[in-house]
């Protein structure tokens, strides 16, 4: 691969080492999240309500778009964690500089109307993220999964409404795991969480590492997808600096000093 995007679902944690890696074996890393966006906003969290969510993935073209990655999964957390840590439309308005939008096929706000057959509400989700991010900014994913019952009447669905209203799509798999056989690990993980056991006789999607060639097979019939996957490498250039100490600037009152602000702060998070 000339190019690889790394984009965990809501966090950064291997954002470093996958940036250190790809540089080192020569391969353009692309840096993103894979982000939980809250079904009404990130302060409602009610329950039965707000354990649903939807998804975004965001790209950082550039490190303005890198720094916007880490504000959203830092109000994730903080302010808007409900089973998973999520973001609203308040901030996906609020840190869109500097990112592509991706919508993905799974789980998007657009893709979930679609298979709603709420075609309406589809295009009023498409508008709002077209608004924030721009036309040449936004994407939508299709994805290639024929063992997944309606997966496919989906990505029909998606590729016509794409169409329709003049949105890029663009090809994307999934990959949770690098070969087909590695699919019985990520089982018993998915087994352990959800405290549930899922066998792999009746699931039998696929979640590997797929090859260029199986890409130009799987979206032969939309190659325009495939060439997007490209153009979106070719405009994502963000380059870390490594190896130094970064501080932030934190404003403190003139007449006292950052220890004693510290140990103030510390004390008052204690009592609090």
């Amino acid at each position: 691969m000339d190019a690889l995007a790394l984009t965990d679902a809501g966090a950064m944690y291997g954002a470093i080492e996958f940036y250190k890696t790809c540089k080192k074996e020569e391969i353009k890393p692309i840096i993103g999240v894979d982000f939980y966006v809250a079904l009404r906003t990130r302060h409602d969290k009610q329950p039965g309500v707000d354990n649903r969510r939807s998804r975004l993935v965001l790209l950082a073209e550039n490190e303005q778009g890198y720094k916007n990655l880490i504000k959203l999964v830092t109000e994730s957390f903080i302010s808007g964690f409900y089973y998973k840590p999520r973001i609203d439309h308040e901030l996906i308005k609020k840190h869109s500089e500097g990112l592509i939008a991706i919508l993905p096929s799974f789980s998007s706000e657009v893709s979930m109307a679609i298979k709603s057959h709420d075609f309406p509400k589809a295009k009023e989700k498409l508008d709002f993220y077209r608004g924030v991010y721009g036309g040449d900014n936004l994407f939508i994913e299709i994805t290639h999964h024929p063992e997944i019952e309606g997966h496919m009447e989906l990505m029909d669905g998606l590729i016509s409404f794409a169409k329709e209203n003049d949105t890029a799509l663009v090809a994307g798999h999934d990959v949770y795991y690098m070969r087909a056989d590695d699919k019985k690990a990520r089982d018993t993980l998915m087994s352990v969480s959800s405290a549930n056991y899922r066998g792999s006789a009746d699931q039998e999607e696929d979640f590997s590492f797929i090859t260029q060639k199986q890409a130009k097979k799987y979206f032969k019939n939309t190659p325009e997808a495939l060439e997007n996957t490209v153009k979106i490498a070719d405009r994502c250039h963000m380059e870390l600096t490594l190896g130094e100490w970064v501080f932030p600037i934190f404003p403190i009152p003139e007449v006292t000093t950052y220890d004693s602000e510290f140990r103030r702060t510390v004390y008052e998070g204690l009592e609090k």
